[in-house]
């Protein structure tokens, strides 16, 4: 496994790639992840139009637990 710049990653990071992609296949669609302040956070999604499901007006009342400590940007790369 290679970063899209042909970086190739330790063992430890493609376990970690390959673990994240596993939980991906069974995240609930009423769960989000959000980045807040540079933390990593879970949310309980509101339904929405269609049974679809968005984040909450108020994200604060929904936030689960603590903030993960995974470094992540919120930031659009194509913006």
């Amino acid at each position: 496994m290679k970063t899209d710049d042909g970086t190739p990653l330790t063992d430890e990071e493609e376990k970690a790639v390959r673990s994240l992609r596993r939980l991906a296949k069974k995240w609930p669609e009423t769960l989000g992840l959000f980045s807040w302040s540079g933390s990593l956070c879970i949310v309980r999604l509101d339904e929405g139009v269609n049974g679809r499901y968005g984040m909450p007006d108020a994200i604060t009342p929904n936030v689960i637990g603590d903030r993960l400590p995974i470094v992540n940007d919120g930031g659009d790369p194509d913006a």
